[in-house]
């Protein structure tokens, strides 16, 4: 007797993200500023690599309540003007950790994002 077999499901269609922003000229100053005070609180070097697929920047910070809490805020704001643009918060604890990546025909975006971290 063979063993069964699972049914065959459909494969989801995998979609393109373009690399594009949907902010304004205003909006990416403004945006950018938070960025730069965000990072301005690290509390060490970022790691950053950007010679693989995809390109990453990671920051440290220490335990702080407040500064997790807006990393996560700038890192779904900007997710959502910027799809192409995967963040990773992890919180234990030593700090908050942000991880940004990006593909690696972008890595000047991540650079002018994380602008002050090296």
């Amino acid at each position: 007797m063979e063993p069964p077999t699972a049914e065959p499901t459909a494969l989801a269609t995998v979609v393109p993200v373009p690399i594009a922003c949907t902010l304004g000229p205003g909006e990416v100053i403004d945006r950018l500023g938070d960025w730069h005070r965000l990072v301005a609180a690290r509390v060490a070097p970022p790691v950053r690599q950007v010679d693989s697929s995809p390109a990453t920047v990671k920051v440290r910070f220490d335990p702080d309540p407040g500064l997790a809490a807006e990393a996560g805020r700038l890192a779904a704001a900007e997710h959502a003007c910027c799809a192409f643009v995967t963040f990773t918060l992890h919180i234990d604890r030593h700090g908050t950790e942000l991880t940004a990546s990006v593909p690696v025909a972008t890595t000047a975006m991540l650079d002018t994002l994380m602008a002050g971290a090296g």
